[in-house]
């Protein structure tokens, strides 16, 4: 005897979020923010670049002003902090809010090799830029060979 099972719409949405959400877990999206080691949610969003002659960082931080930010560093560790407000109009309600406010920080490890007495930072169109020079000691030096 087969049995049928009435399933409401509601339960079938579901399922199909479901394997939505299992298919996009199981392909190893590499632009899926969970899958990143701050995983979702994090603000300032952050890339990280390493060239010949130090670190980069790019933060997205819209909407914040210069003023509101700072970075400091201290041994291995990088901090970026600050606060970003919102202005909404007198007497008006939010009808969506996706943009969260308020105070935020990263703190970031840097490598051995680069200098933290030596870092730079600049705001422009809501991205901050904060370099970080390799230390002397780890860049490579140019010996002059001398005849014997």
């Amino acid at each position: 005897m087969t049995r049928f099972r009435f399933a409401s719409p509601f339960d079938s949405a579901g399922r199909l979020l479901t394997l939505q959400r299992e298919v996009e877990r199981a392909s190893g999206n590499p632009f899926d923010a969970e899958q990143s080691p701050s995983g979702r949610g994090v603000f300032p969003s952050t890339n990280v670049f390493r060239d010949d002659d130090g670190l980069t960082l790019r933060m997205e931080v819209p909407g914040v002003s210069p003023a509101d930010i700072s970075v400091e560093a201290r041994e291995n560790t990088l901090t970026v902090s600050g606060e970003r407000t919102i202005q909404i109009p007198e007497g008006t309600s939010y009808h969506r809010r996706e943009r969260g406010a308020g105070r935020f920080a990263r703190a970031l490890q840097l490598p051995r090799d680069v200098d933290p007495t030596n870092v730079t930072a600049t705001c422009k169109n809501g991205i901050l830029t904060v370099r970080v020079a390799k230390s002397e000691n780890a860049k490579p030096r140019q010996i002059t060979v001398q005849a014997a």
